[in-house]
C-alpha cells in the first residue's frame, strides 16, 4: 500500500464521519477516499464494494478475494461495515449513536469475541471515548464541538481515561459540508491540511503544511481533477519539485448516478503501490 509523506492527513478522513448535536447533518452517505470523500446519491441502503486488479478483470472470481459491505440508515449514517476474505466474513463493525455519542463493535470472525468503543458524554458537554481493549500508544479521545457548529476538536491520550495532557490535539474546521482545514498539534509540533473547493463539496486540491498554512512549509500538494459527477478522474501528487502520485480514473454509472465501477491506472508507478502497475477495479453493487 502507497505511503504518503504525511500519513497524519489521512485521519480526518476515517474519523470525521459522524458528528453530534449540530454536525449531524454532515457526511451523509459518506464513504472515505483518500484524502477526500466520496458521496453517495440518492440515499442507497446498502453498497458492497470490490477490488481487485485490473489484470484480472476477465476473472469475475477475483472479486470475492477481498470486499466490504456497508449499510446505511434512512439518515444516511453508517451503521454497519462487514470485511471479507476469500468469500468469508472475517471482521464486522457495527455503529449506533445514543444520548452519550457514537458506539462501535467490531467482532472478528475467527475468535468471536467482540471489541467495544465506548463513548459516553461528560458533564461539560464533551464526549469521551475509549476502547478498553486496545493496547497500543492512543487509547482514549475527546471529542468537542464550540458553538456554531463549525468546528470540531479531538484530543487523543495515551490511557483509556484521559488524564494528563493529550499526546495529539485535532481541530477540525467546517463550512457547511466542506471540510476545510485540519490541524494537527503533538509534542513533536504541528501540522495543518488546508482543502479547496469549487463547485462540488469534494475539494479541488489540498495542501500539506509543516507548521501552519501562514508560516509553515508546504510539503505536499494534492490535485483532484473531477467529472460532470463530481468524481476524481485524474489525481496528482506533488512533494516539492517531484510528482509523487499521477493516477487517471474512468467510471461507470446507474441509473442513480452512483458509479458502479471505477478504474484506476497509474500512470507513474511507484515501487510498492497497492495492485502493483496494472491499476485496480473497484466494482460496487448497491441497494436502493
Amino acid at each position: 500500500m502507497r505511503r504518503y509523506t504525511l500519513l497524519l492527513a489521512l485521519i480526518p478522513l476515517l474519523t470525521a464521519c459522524r458528528h453530534y448535536g449540530a454536525y449531524e447533518d454532515k457526511d451523509k452517505w459518506m464513504l472515505p477516499y483518500r484524502m477526500t470523500r466520496m458521496t453517495l446519491r440518492n440515499r442507497p441502503r446498502q453498497v458492497t464494494e470490490y477490488i481487485y486488479s485490473a489484470s484480472d478483470t476477465a476473472r469475475p472470481e477475483v472479486r470475492k478475494n477481498y470486499y466490504n459491505t456497508y449499510r446505511f440508515d434512512p439518515e444516511g449514517n453508517m451503521v454497519s461495515r462487514n470485511a471479507y476474505q476469500d468469500d468469508t466474513l472475517w471482521i464486522k463493525f457495527e455503529y449506533w449513536v445514543d444520548r452519550d455519542g457514537m458506539q462501535q463493535r467490531s467482532t472478528p470472525m475467527g475468535t468471536g469475541k467482540a471489541s467495544l468503543i465506548v463513548s459516553r458524554r461528560l458533564s461539560d458537554g464533551r464526549y469521551m471515548i475509549a476502547n478498553q481493549d486496545l493496547t497500543s500508544r492512543s487509547n482514549a479521545k475527546i471529542l468537542s464541538f464550540p458553538p456554531g457548529g463549525d468546528e470540531k476538536i479531538r484530543e487523543e491520550y495515551s490511557d483509556s481515561t484521559a488524564h494528563g495532557d493529550p499526546i495529539q490535539v485535532v481541530h477540525f474546521y467546517y463550512k457547511g459540508n466542506r471540510l476545510l482545514r485540519v490541524m494537527y498539534r503533538t509534542a513533536e509540533g504541528s501540522q495543518e491540511v488546508v482543502y479547496f473547493y469549487s463547485h462540488s463539496d469534494a475539494p479541488d486540491s489540498l495542501h500539506i503544511y509543516q507548521g501552519s498554512s501562514a508560516s509553515g512549509k508546504l510539503q505536499q500538494r494534492q490535485l483532484f481533477f473531477q467529472n460532470e459527477h463530481g468524481d476524481v478522474v485524474r489525481e496528482i501528487a506533488i512533494s516539492g519539485k517531484d510528482t509523487t502520485l499521477l493516477e487517471e480514473n474512468s467510471y461507470i454509472y446507474d441509473a442513480k448516478d452512483n458509479w458502479v465501477r471505477r478504474v484506476k491506472i497509474p500512470l507513474k508507478y511507484n515501487p510498492g503501490d497497492f495492485m502493483g502497475k496494472d491499476g485496480t477495479v473497484m466494482d460496487r453493487e448497491i441497494v436502493y
